[in-house]
């Protein structure tokens, strides 16, 4: 039985979540953990079409090496009217 990959990607969130904490901990930097963990987390929704839209427009101007999950990021916080900061 496959995965499918809206399926996938929150198991992948909390397994990078789950490793930043503990290598935060490790440097003894427990406020900082505290600090992630009180971030509001948004239920993620893929919209593929929103996805192949903005890369085809990154695509016409001439921005090529953009990744798949910058893109999912993009349109993440584009759906939630979110800021983002690079």
């Amino acid at each position: 039985m496959h995965t499918s990959l809206p399926q996938l990607i929150p198991q992948r969130v909390q397994r990078v979540r789950r490793d930043l904490e503990q290598n935060i901990l490790a440097r003894g930097e427990r406020k900082l953990v505290g600090l992630l963990r009180d971030i509001e987390r948004l239920p993620l929704t893929l919209d593929r079409d929103d996805i192949i839209r903005m890369q085809a427009t990154c695509l016409r101007h001439g921005i090529n090496k953009v990744g798949v999950p910058d893109l999912i990021i993009a349109q993440h916080a584009r759906q939630n009217d979110l800021s983002l900061f690079m």
